[in-house]
């Protein structure tokens, strides 16, 4: 489901703020939710990293 995180890598702090102000990009809708949490967010780009 997330593949998209691949590209998240580099935009970390600018995914996290995103997460926190409660906006979502339609591309980033696929990996977050409005309630997303950093767990989450790291088990997603992990999944990507070990794919």
């Amino acid at each position: 489901m997330c593949f998209i995180c691949s590209s998240i890598e580099e935009k970390n702090k600018m995914m996290e703020t995103q997460v926190r102000a409660g906006i979502i990009n339609s591309e980033l809708g696929l990996c977050l939710v409005e309630e997303t949490r950093k767990e989450e967010v790291f088990n997603c780009l992990k999944f990507v990293v070990y794919i």
